[in-house]
């Protein structure tokens, strides 16, 4: 079970991690522990992801049990995918020795990743911006993210530019293929 002290630093270092700080990537805990602790961040996702799927909810005029079990379907299987797919494939991309490093920033990461989406999504549930203005903000928020995921495979795999770029589409494509799956399996469009 994570503690306190352990969120407390893992956010840190994620946030040490977005200022693109060298030394961020040491500061997260790599350890065989600390790897498998690090998939319990998906608890502190879950309020801001909640959000996101009320805003759709509303957004589309939808109240479908069908539309949010997909997205929560649809997280579960994204905070995985990823991380078995590049188990399979570490030796293959020679990234054995960053692997469980990548997946830890990744997944603390992700916590600070999700939140401009989060208060993108307050904000238009409160009224605060009209559901027509939501494009811009959204279209930001996506290339801050990607910009994050970028520095974390840059980071914690030490790979060149190049392979960054590709860890980065290969991620943002590992979850659009299961938001697609998902939402083909629940029979509902199910946004990333």
């Amino acid at each position: 079970m994570i503690t306190r002290g352990e969120i407390v630093r893992s956010l840190q270092a994620a946030w040490e991690l977005f200022l693109d700080r060298p030394q961020a990537v040491r500061q997260f805990d790599a350890s065989y522990g600390g790897f498998w602790r690090s998939f319990q961040a998906i608890v502190l996702i879950a309020p801001a992801y909640a959000l996101t799927i009320l805003d759709a909810m509303a957004e589309d005029g939808l109240d479908e049990p069908a539309f949010m079990a997909a997205k929560w379907l649809t997280l579960a299987l994204d905070w995985i995918a990823l991380p078995l797919l590049l188990a399979g494939l570490a030796g293959f991309l020679d990234i054995k020795r960053g692997y469980m490093a990548y997946i830890v920033a990744r997944n603390w990461s992700s916590v600070l990743a999700v939140l401009p989406f989060a208060a993108i999504s307050l904000l238009s549930l409160i009224g605060l911006i009209d559901a027509r203005l939501l494009f811009l903000p959204s279209i930001i928020a996506l290339a801050v993210a990607l910009r994050f995921s970028y520095q974390i495979a840059r980071r914690a795999l030490g790979v060149a530019v190049h392979a960054a770029i590709g860890f980065v589409a290969l991620d943002f494509l590992v979850s659009l293929g299961v938001a697609m799956l998902v939402g083909r399996l629940f029979g509902v469009a199910v946004p990333i």
